[in-house]
């Protein structure tokens, strides 16, 4: 399954539930970069924001169906916007909303049109964290200590912060593939850390860990603080695997 959405948040989410529907998925962020996948690999179904930088998502679809090996190929819309169910209805394609069913909703739809979850469940490409160096902030002992153990036995490098202060001075002194950041922290919190990095201009991928991910605290976390994404603690293993399979690709791309 091809991905085309630039927020990691809803990428991951759209890629859990296709894995659990037996798809690969594979990611791209604008138009250019989603042809470039489709061409490479022709993708079993596309879902892809409407909002895109460049060209929009019915452009996309518009190209691909002008081509007969591709114009079969199922696809759906996502979009922040109410008022885009008529680009759905001109397209012939669903559109889901960016709200905090939508991972339910694109399961039921895989559904109805024949799709069964459970077999061929994937997982997040097991070797993607191998050799990568990943800056972990927790002030929770027992926690720093199992996602340490974890994301070890996959071959990552980890370097831990106890707190907001230590996870700033890591953050500025070593290069690292992602940073991780629990909100609520001693001396600095998540928030005060990812500004001061932000404003050093350190470019890398910074994600939220926290135990409320309602929809209220997303949105903060993201538009106001401008984290990439908002994972929560109990799935934060599997999250951030498939944060990095999301990086990998766009990059790549």
């Amino acid at each position: 399954m091809l991905i085309v959405e630039s927020s990691a948040l809803v990428a991951r989410g759209l890629a859990d539930v296709a894995s659990k529907f037996g798809f690969e998925p594979s990611f791209a962020t604008d138009f250019h970069t989603a042809i470039d996948a489709v061409l490479h690999n022709t993708p079993a179904f596309i879902v892809t924001a409407i909002e895109l930088e460049g060209m929009p998502g019915p452009s996309l679809i518009s190209a691909l169906r002008a081509c007969p090996k591709h114009r079969i190929i199922p696809a759906a819309f996502v979009s922040s916007s109410q008022i885009a169910c008529g680009v759905g209805e001109r397209y012939g394609c669903p559109v889901f909303e960016k709200k905090p069913d939508l991972r339910d909703v694109f399961a039921s739809h895989l559904e109805s049109i024949g799709f069964k979850p459970g077999e061929n469940e994937g997982d997040a490409k097991v070797d993607v964290l191998r050799g990568r160096h990943l800056l972990i902030a927790e002030d929770m002992d027992a926690m720093r200590r199992l996602l340490s153990h974890k994301l070890h036995v996959r071959g990552a490098k980890v370097t831990l912060a106890q707190d907001g202060f230590e996870a700033s001075v890591a953050g500025l002194n070593d290069t690292f593939d992602l940073i991780v950041l629990d909100i609520e922290m001693p001396r600095l919190d998540g928030r005060d850390v990812i500004k001061l990095l932000r404003d050093a201009d350190v470019k890398t991928p910074i994600v939220a860990l926290t135990a409320h991910t309602d929809d209220i605290t997303v949105k903060d976390l993201q538009h106001s603080h401008g984290f990439d994404d908002v994972i929560p603690k109990q799935e934060a293993v599997e999250a951030i695997m498939r944060d990095m399979q999301f990086w990998d690709s766009t990059r790549a791309a």
